[in-house]
């Protein structure tokens, strides 16, 4: 080996430490090295305390004064050790360009200096070349070729510390943690490099030998795994959180491959559709077959969805998207494949249930694993019975009703089962076909196969399936619900969620435990995306566990139900919980993950013999799982603060009308309210038929004032079931109404609104009617005195003598038209949603905006990592 010349390309960094012998066999090895860029060793003495290690390298050194380099120091651990060296080589010799890193009891063959050293010139974008593993000792051949991908190093340490990295990486200061000295000091230093932007490269050839023996630091360091693992998380929350996992898996590995069967195009993506990659079917068939031949190297998504263009076109406008990945990877969990039928129907609404045959399937989804199987197997029997599967087959088929979307081309129905099949025959008479049927990776796999790292994920959440990953970047807020109609406080979310969609955030329906969802049209576009989350593990209530005599959700019991509930959430930068039980048991984790967690109350109920039960209760009992507790009045803000909720914590969000209203159809009828009475005085009661709207009172005001020159219309619906229907209200009785305009047209028609509740909260019928200059009577239960003003804006009555006293003001209000018109004016000036929320969305915006700053929230991901991962990975 010739003397070192002036201007060293490589250092070679040797920490030593009680390798008194092996250590001349790692000098042997870099002296033996055959390559055109000048390199030279330094060795570092640890402190070790064998003389024999000093006299070892002193007498090698002698031999090779220029080409070895010795540093003596008290023992520190490994991580001081090599960063002596790194301090020593870039300190004596500025011209050095790469530091390789090689234990004192492992070696490297004569091409490994030159074959990285030229990778890493050849690749300016990369930072550092990592080796294969190949042991001798104990044999073992570890196989971690590929692209680099830090979603699987940040699972796996797939780089051994025998490896050449680029002096940049230490010019910006990155250097192994000397406290770390349990083991994974160098998983620690890979990551901290990749935190900060670089990246490595794998080498196939390197040239990279470890020994392994049955007792190491290695060994050591897997008995105190757990240990270090935790250490790694507090030290890369942005990486290693089950949050930093899920961006890394959305940003580096697309989970679906949709198949569109009429384009013969081949979507990869992860949910999101500004990073998503489209390849024509051939180009996907050859990936394909390159992950059957070499799965190490080429990445395929785990899981193949097939459906029209125009299907997907159809539920992605829809908001369904999203889910229908999501659900189709949970029923596989359980199923060998996941048919879905569409089924269209006029009103704007969703309803899952089970049945429909596989042969009209608009969607069909299988995983890779499946799919390999059934290209690789000679008997076709099996699939060809897809068309009308046996129960053997385990095929799961669910019917999905949605609405008819105007203005989509119509999609072709029920071909994604035939598609399949198509797609398999095709497969099968490859030419890639043989070498697929054969293994071509002869070192072991000791890190799960690139398409299978999704399962990693999942188990950091229980095992559950982590949702899609939706826009990068933008804000997105999750709104629970656990029934999603027409009722107030569906209603409430809805436009809530409108506040935060014209804000700029994307907001996201969940609704838990029920298959069917109505929305009103006119919010349909505020919703980014809709979502079941359904099972028997929700909806039930544990009658053993109340918290002041209300029973908590059994979901705080399964495991299963709150791990669902945070792997579908756990994306989103905020949730809003809108009377959800099941969901109060999932808040705490999410709000340690990073999710800012917000329950939204309307109403305390009271039960028939006076005692106060419901949502606010059972939000006390997870209080400490909120970042803010939403009131739509300030008597509960009241309730709830002297029941134990510090002020900090609340926020009032006053209730406005439930429904948009034309401005100009507005004005003129309250302008209409200025006329003198013709005819009859028109009352109206809209809502629940049920005894919480004190619907006995009602029946007795009707039946009282048949006399008058009273117009009743009673519209409503029969829902609880705690009372009948009383005789005197069948005759005025009308169904249900939820449409905006048919509300509106309602609110129009009425002069008086009449509404004699046992309790209440903030009705939104109260401020729809107020808004349109309808005189409300209403009985001086929960809130109610907040949004009138006796006399002045409407009239409040007594419980007592709720009855005797509407009947008296019907009676006046005929007979004072000025009065009537006085008080309707009066009552037009409501609040409206824009201020109602004004400062809920800047109190998100604001804990969003810390909580992304903060070292968890950091994305550490270069959004372009997909693309490149499926671009490299080549056999």
């Amino acid at each position: 080996m010739p003397d070192l010349p002036a201007s060293p390309a490589i250092a070679v960094v040797i920490p030593l430490f009680k390798h008194s012998v092996l250590v001349a066999d790692a000098l042997e090895s870099v002296l033996a090295q055959n390559c055109r860029f000048p390199f030279f060793a330094v060795v570092v003495n640890d402190g070790c305390p064998f003389q024999e290690s000093d006299l070892q390298v002193k007498s090698i050194r002698a031999l090779h004064p220029e080409m070895i380099h010795y540093v003596v120091q008290p023992n520190r651990g490994l991580s001081a050790a090599r960063n002596t060296g790194i301090e020593y080589a870039l300190k004596q010799f500025p011209s050095v360009q790469a530091i390789y890193f090689l234990d004192a009891d492992n070696a490297i063959l004569p091409g490994a200096l030159e074959a990285a050293y030229s990778k890493l010139v050849d690749e300016p974008e990369t930072s550092w070349i990592y080796p294969n593993i190949d042991m001798f000792g104990i044999k073992r051949n570890y196989d971690y070729s590929g692209a680099y991908s830090l979603f699987r190093h940040a699972l796996d340490n797939i780089c051994e510390a025998g490896s050449l990295v680029h002096r940049r990486v230490f010019d910006a200061g990155i250097r192994f943690d000397e406290k770390m000295r349990l083991g994974y000091e160098d998983w620690d230093f890979w990551l901290t490099a990749a935190t900060r932007g670089f990246r490595g490269a794998q080498h196939p050839h390197f040239g990279f030998r470890y020994r392994n023996r049955g007792e190491s630091m290695l060994s050591q360091a897997h008995r105190d795994d757990k240990e270090i693992q935790v250490e790694l998380r507090r030290k890369h929350p942005a990486l290693l959180s089950r949050r930093g996992l899920m961006r890394l898996e959305s940003s580096e590995a697309f989970r679906y491959a949709i198949a569109f069967t009429d384009t013969n195009e081949v979507l990869l993506t992860s949910g999101n559709p500004e990073d998503a990659a489209l390849l024509s079917q051939a180009e996907f068939d050859e990936v394909l077959w390159r992950n059957l031949v070499v799965p190490s190297k080429q990445f395929m998504p785990p899981f193949l969805v097939l459906m029209t263009r125009a299907t997907f076109d159809e539920i992605s406008q829809l908001g369904l998207i999203l889910w229908v990945l999501h659900d189709c990877e949970i029923t596989l969990k359980e199923r060998t494949i996941c048919s879905l039928v569409l089924d269209q129907t006029s009103s704007y609404s969703f309803s899952i249930k089970p049945g429909g045959k596989t042969a009209n399937s608009d969607v069909l989804a299988l995983g890779r694993d499946l799919v390999a199987a059934i290209v690789r197997d000679v008997d076709t029997t099996w699939i060809e019975q897809l068309l009308a599967p046996p129960d053997e087959m385990r095929v799961s088929t669910k019917t999905i009703t949605v609405p008819r979307q105007p203005g989509l081309g119509a999609a072709p129905k029920g071909t994604a089962a035939f598609a399949l099949l198509v797609r398999i025959r095709s497969w099968r008479a490859s030419r890639y076909s043989t070498a697929g049927h054969r293994s071509w990776i002869w070192r072991e796999l000791t890190v799960p196969a690139p398409h299978a790292l999704y399962m990693k994920v999942r188990d950091a959440f229980g095992g559950e399936v982590v949702y899609p990953s939706a826009a990068e970047g933008a804000r997105n807020i999750g709104f629970i619900l656990p029934i999603a109609s027409f009722g107030g406080v569906e209603r409430v979310a809805y436009n809530v969620a409108q506040q935060f969609a014209d804000a700029g955030w994307r907001a996201h329906l969940f609704v838990i435990g029920q298959n069917h969802i109505d929305i009103p049209r006119e919010f349909a576009s505020s919703m980014a995306s809709i979502n079941f989350l359904n099972g028997a593990a929700f909806g039930g209530w544990d009658s053993n566990t109340e918290y002041q005599g209300t029973a908590l959700s059994g979901a705080r019991n399964s495991p299963h139900a709150t791990n669902r509930i945070v792997a579908a959430m756990a994306w989103l930068d905020a949730v809003v919980n809108c009377h959800s039980g099941d969901f109060h048991a999932a808040a705490a984790d999410l709000r340690q993950l990073g999710v800012k967690t917000v329950a939204h109350l309307h109403l305390l109920d009271i039960t028939s013999f006076g005692r106060s039960v419901g949502h606010p209760i059972l939000t006390l009992a997870y209080e400490h799982a909120y970042d803010l507790i939403l009131c739509n009045s300030r008597q509960l803000m009241s309730w709830m603060h002297g029941s134990g909720v510090p002020q900090e914590k609340l926020l009032r969000v006053p209730n406005a009308p439930g429904h948009p209203v034309d401005a100009a159809l507005r004005n003129r009828t309250l302008a209409l309210r200025e006329r003198p009475l013709e005819g009859n005085l028109n009352v109206l009661f809209v809502g629940r038929l049920d005894r919480q709207k004190g619907i006995d009172r009602l029946a007795e005001v009707v039946k009282q004032t048949r006399d008058l020159p009273v117009k009743w219309r009673v519209v409503g619906a029969h829902v609880a079931g705690d009372c009948p229907i009383p005789p005197s209200l069948l005759d005025v009785l009308e169904p249900a109404v939820f449409d905006s305009q048919q509300l509106t047209a309602l609110f129009g028609w009425a002069d008086v609104l009449v509404l004699l509740s046992e309790f209440e909260g903030i009705p939104l019928s109260v401020l729809e009617a107020q808004r349109l200059g309808v005189v409300v009577i209403a009985t001086n239960v929960g809130a109610l005195e907040e949004m009138i003003a006796n006399g002045e804006n409407g009239f409040l009555v007594d419980p007592a003598s709720a009855v005797e006293q509407t009947v008296s003001l019907l009676r006046f209000l005929g007979e004072a038209p000025a009065l009537r018109s006085r008080v309707a004016t009066s009552a037009a000036n409501v609040v409206e949603w824009p201020e109602a929320t004004r400062a809920l969305i800047d109190r998100l915006d604001a804990l969003v905006n810390a909580e992304r700053a903060s070292p968890r929230g950091k994305t550490a991901v270069a959004a372009t990592e997909a693309k490149a991962v499926l671009a490299a990975m080549q056999p």
